[in-house]
């Protein structure tokens, strides 16, 4: 059985989605145009944080109001 991990994708460096995800390209692959970047276990990332390659980057909550 495979494991299932969460996982961030992103695109143009920022978080768009948050998925959980086995990791089997045989059965889902991310979009062309984006990756997916496990998580580590209790990392916390939400949709809008910025993402450099190698580590993300906290932007404050995009649903806030102004």
């Amino acid at each position: 059985m495979a494991t299932i991990s969460n996982y961030a994708m992103v695109a143009e460096g920022k978080v768009i989605n948050l998925i959980v995800w086995d990791g089997d390209t045989e059965s889902w692959s991310p979009p062309e145009d984006g990756a997916v970047v496990k998580l580590r276990a209790k990392q916390r990332v939400d949709i809008g944080d910025l993402y450099d390659g190698s580590s993300f980057t906290a932007v404050g909550d995009p649903w806030a109001a102004s």
